[in-house]
């Protein structure tokens, strides 16, 4: 990998982290101000587009360095990217599910009976798994001594993963039949 690709990659880092606070501030902020119950659904949105942003980054630059024959490929390397355009395809639809069930999903619920704080028991164990794979991914690649096996990390990372997109599914499905009469009972 060129100096510039691998200075890309350390500094968009600090995407979904960034992502992360800004949700943590302007829940908290939501919190103290009852009347401002829409700010969880608008900090959902920019946590996850910041997330999708970081993924996104690192899938193209991968690919781009694949093309170039900068990288070496193998299974553990191959999964990892394929779960990573898998986790980029989740954030997407949470990000839709957001945007569209804005009205229904304001209060800080990714299904109705799950809180937010449920989800960040998944995802930041994901990010901190994601984070630590490319970084030996990245360090493999420089020493040319990279795992032939799919590591545990790799499977974690995926198995975080599922979690989200079982979260994701069942807010869709729940949502279908929610009684947007519901909604009034939270004001």
């Amino acid at each position: 990998m060129t100096p510039s690709d691998l200075e890309l990659i350390r500094f968009s880092m600090i995407l979904p982290i960034m992502g992360f606070l800004i949700k943590i501030t302007m829940d908290s902020w939501s919190k103290s101000n009852d009347n401002d119950n829409d700010r969880y659904a608008i900090s959902s949105i920019v946590q996850y587009s910041l997330m999708t942003l970081y993924l996104a980054i690192i899938i193209g630059l991968i690919v781009k360095q694949i093309r170039n024959e900068a990288i070496t490929t193998t299974p553990n390397f191959n999964c990892f990217i394929g779960i990573l355009g898998f986790l980029l395809l989740v954030y997407v639809a949470i990000i839709a599910l957001y945007a569209t069930r804005y009205s229904k999903l304001q209060y800080g619920y990714i299904i109705p009976s799950i809180s937010e704080s449920i989800n960040n028991w998944i995802m930041i164990p994901l990010w901190i798994l994601i984070f630590y794979n490319m970084h030996n991914l990245m360090d493999c690649q420089k020493t040319k001594n990279c795992l032939p096996t799919v590591s545990f990390c790799t499977l974690a990372i995926l198995a975080f993963g599922l979690m989200q997109m079982y979260l994701v599914n069942s807010s869709f499905n729940m949502l279908q039949l929610w009684p947007t009469d519901d909604i009034d009972f939270h004001k």
